[in-house]
């Protein structure tokens, strides 16, 4: 009984730190909400924008525009933003957290292409979905019961 209660307990720990650790997202660029959406180019009307999104809470965010770099860390509540002094162009944009990286161009007062086009919801990733760990972990517990019954009937018979 108290190994069925290890594994359980392991493998909702297991689900539980899964799922948080995937929570390191870029919100908004200035004023623009990203929808937690990630693309490998963003355009911007503006200057300056500042970064804002979510991490893990007190977790250091490092953030590197071109080839300039700071860092900045989340609050309590996981909240994050980093100003930038960035104006018209390409640049390149990398946000590091928790082993998790955001990169993108950003075109700051550009007219964003014709042919580009807006992927589908269906090809997008949905971010920190919880799927994944779920299936894991109850194949992990189905597993583990099934195996404490095949031993209890082994037992009986």
């Amino acid at each position: 009984m108290l190994k069925t209660a290890l594994v359980f307990i392991s493998f909702f720990w297991l689900a539980v730190t899964t799922a948080s650790a995937s929570g390191f997202v870029l919100t908004h660029i200035g004023n623009l909400d990203t929808g937690g959406r990630q693309y490998p180019e963003w355009w911007y009307q503006g200057n300056n924008p500042t970064l804002a999104g979510t991490a893990a809470p007190s977790a250091a965010v490092d953030v590197t525009v071109d080839s300039s770099s700071q860092s900045v860390t989340a609050d309590a509540s996981g909240n994050w933003s980093a100003a930038t002094a960035i104006t018209t162009g390409d640049h390149s944009l990398s946000l590091v957290s928790g082993g998790s990286t955001i990169a993108f161009t950003l075109h700051l007062n550009q007219t964003m292409p014709a042919n580009v086009g807006t992927p589908s919801a269906a090809t997008q990733p949905v971010a920190g979905s919880l799927t994944p760990t779920l299936v894991i972990f109850l194949s992990g517990l189905t597993a583990a019961t099934l195996g404490l019954l095949y031993k209890h009937r082994l037992a009986h018979h």
